[in-house]
C-alpha cells in the first residue's frame, strides 16, 4: 500500500477490547489477508477512510471511526490518520499501523507514541515484538490475568522498540587484552 500511495489505518487489538470502536464501522469477521486489506484501503472505496480493527487473525471491522488525539501538539503535526492512531492508543493498549497517503511513510503507534518511516522488515520486527506470544503470553501478546508479570503483562514499550528496530548502531567489538594494553600505553587520544 505504501508503494502504491494508498493510505491505511490498521488497529491491532491487544488486551483492551475494541468491540465498541469496531461497531462504528462495517463488521466483517474475515480472515486477515493482504488482498483483503489492499481492497479495503483502495482509493475511492466506501471503507478506505476508516480504520480496520484486527482481533487475533480476524478482521473484525472496516471503516471504523477512531477517537482523535486529545493533545493539541498532535493536531498541528499530524494528519487525520495519525491523530486517530494517537487517539485510540491514548485510550487503549492497541497497536496501530499507519500508512500515509501523502508520502507513503509507514508508522507504528503504541501508547500515543509514534515510530515513523519504518521499512517492511522494521515494521514486521516491531509488530512481532509487540504482539509475540513469548514469556508465557498467549496469542498476540496476551497473558493470563494475575500471572505476576507486572504492569498488566504488557509487551515492550514502543520507545524500547525504536532503539532496537533498525536504528541501533552496530555493536563495537570488545578489545582484546593486548589491544587494551596497547591503547593504555599510547595514553589519551
Amino acid at each position: 500500500m505504501s508503494a502504491d500511495g494508498h493510505g491505511a489505518l490498521i488497529v491491532l487489538e491487544r488486551d483492551t477490547g475494541l468491540e465498541e470502536v469496531a461497531e462504528t464501522g462495517v463488521m466483517i469477521h474475515a480472515d486477515v489477508s493482504a488482498d483483503l486489506l489492499r481492497t479495503i484501503f483502495a482509493p475511492r472505496t466506501p471503507l478506505h477512510d476508516g480504520a480496520v480493527i484486527i482481533r487475533e487473525e480476524i478482521i473484525l471491522s472496516a471503516g471504523s471511526l477512531l477517537p482523535l488525539a486529545e493533545m493539541t501538539v498532535h493536531t498541528e503535526r499530524f494528519g487525520t490518520r495519525h491523530r486517530a492512531a494517537l487517539g485510540i492508543t491514548e485510550q487503549t493498549d492497541a497497536v496501530v499501523i499507519v500508512v500515509s497517503e501523502e508520502n507513503g511513510q509507514v508508522s507504528l503507534v503504541e501508547r500515543a507514541r509514534i515510530v515513523r518511516n519504518l521499512n517492511e522488515a522494521q515494521l514486521a520486527r516491531a509488530v512481532r515484538s509487540l504482539l509475540s506470544p513469548s514469556d508465557g503470553r498467549g496469542p498476540f501478546g496476551r497473558r493470563p490475568p494475575g500471572d505476576g508479570t507486572g504492569v498488566g503483562g504488557r509487551a515492550p514499550r514502543l520507545v524500547e522498540l525504536s532503539r532496537r528496530v533498525g536504528r541501533s548502531r552496530p555493536r563495537r567489538r570488545a578489545r582484546t587484552e593486548d589491544e587494551a594494553a596497547a591503547a593504555a600505553a599510547r595514553g589519551p587520544s
